[in-house]
């Protein structure tokens, strides 16, 4: 049976501090969390999107919101602001009558 060889010795310069060591193992798991959290992320932005996205595929529901009188006679034209604040009528002639839904319909 042979022995076992002696370890080599390692040269001092060679030879790296107990500190170099700790600060290289805490970097590494560092790392590790930092790669896991980034992935992560993109998983929730993924999610973000998908999650805004899923209800276009749905079909449309309208549900009126309040009723308003339209003084005068029955208009050609009834049309909303974008925000179906301002509704407002056109009955063919020069003018075209806001009714304001904030204040009683006046």
């Amino acid at each position: 049976m042979s022995e076992p060889s002696p370890r080599k010795q390692v040269p001092e310069r060679f030879q790296v501090s107990k500190g170099t060591l700790r600060l290289d193992t805490f970097m590494t798991h560092g790392i590790r969390v930092g790669g896991v959290g980034i992935i992560i992320a993109v998983f929730g932005i993924f999610f973000f999107i998908l999650a805004q996205v899923f209800p276009l595929f749905r079909s449309a529901r309208v549900e009126p919101l309040r009723t308003v009188e339209i003084n005068g006679s029955v208009p050609k034209v009834l049309g909303l602001d974008e925000w179906a604040e301002l509704p407002f009528t056109y009955d063919g002639g020069e003018s075209v009558v806001f009714t304001n839904v904030h204040n009683g319909g006046g």
